[in-house]
Parts: C-alpha cells; structure tokens; sequence
C-alpha cells in the first residue's frame, strides 16, 4: 500500500525535515521517554525562523486530535510561520530527495531517510543511532544542522546494506537462520 502513497507536490529544496510519530506508539512511548509531540514542537519551536522547514506528520496523526490538544490550531500555526506542513498519506520518498538533513526521535522512516543519503538527527535512540548524530539538547541543534560533517555517508550505505541483508527476515528460511543465530 505504501507504494500507492500519492507524490508531495512542491516540496521546499534543501529543507530541513522534521518526522513527526504517532504520540502513543510504542517507539516514542517504550523506547523513548517523555511526551514526543511537546518534544516535536519544542525542535519545531528552536527552528522557528528558518525559512525552509518540512514537516512530515504521520498520516494518522489528525485522527488523534482528541488526545492531542489543538493539534489542527498547531498545524496552521506552523503553515502560518511559512513551513510546509504534510499529514496525509503523501509519500516520504517523493519528500526525501529535496531534503538537507532530516530530525526524527525513533521513525523508522529514518531508515528511509538513510536509504535516500539523507543525514539524520535523532532525538530517541532508534536503532540506526549508530549512523545519526545523537542530539540530547536543544542548544546543539543548529550547529548539527549548520555543519554536516558528521555525516559519514559510507558508514550510513554499510548499515543499510547491513540492515537490509543481514538483520531483516524476507522470508521463512532465512527467519529461521536468523532465529537459530540467536537463540
């Protein structure tokens, strides 16, 4: 279904990403700490004045709404300050190839961002954490953002090749390898 998602029309060029989560899910709620939507608006908040801010909310995110207090309210708040707000079913890889450097807690839509070459910041501990750079304050942000030399593309193509061949299961018998392996 996911390669039926409709394209993001006029996507702003060398943007910065923001990559928003369901607040109740288990990646931002077990593995993270804290309330990931105020955690979202307090980055989106320190990037306030830079022109050239996406973000990309999950396509269910208006259905919370009841337990997101003034979500819709936000939403045009931030469209107001000129950032380009998407949060239907738009698709991440017709977004990602215009994107700088994409901030994200724990989506895995970080490792589409690293299968796309895009540099990520991760404010939760996914497990790509290897090839992001961690961010556990706010006052660092726009220095990880201004200077991307932290960025090793060659260690970010290796864990992907890694991810993909070697620790996802694709079918029964390599399930199976991978359970014996480690159990």
């Amino acid at each position: 279904i996911m390669l039926k998602w409709p394209e993001a029309e006029d996507v702003k060029d060398d943007h910065i990403l923001i990559i928003g989560q369901m607040p109740e899910d288990e990646t931002v709620m077990g593995f993270g700490f804290g309330d990931h939507w105020k955690k979202m608006c307090q980055i989106i908040q320190k990037l306030n004045d830079r022109p050239n801010l996406v973000i990309k909310l999950h396509p269910r995110i208006r259905k919370a709404s009841h337990r997101i207090r003034d979500i819709n309210l936000q939403i045009e708040r931030w469209e107001e300050a000129g950032h380009q707000v998407f949060s239907n079913y738009e698709s991440i890889h017709s977004i990602l190839p215009h994107t700088r450097v994409a901030i994200t807690e724990n989506s895995t839509a970080g490792i589409e961002c690293l299968m796309h070459e895009v540099p990520v910041i991760s404010y939760g501990y996914p497990d790509y954490h290897w090839v992001t750079k961690d961010l556990r304050g706010l006052t660092r942000l726009n220095d990880y953002i201004n200077n991307l030399s932290w960025h090793d593309k060659e260690l970010s193509r290796q864990f992907i090749c890694w991810y993909i061949f070697d620790y996802l299961c694709c079918d029964i018998p390599t399930t199976m390898k991978r359970l014996e392996e480690l159990l």
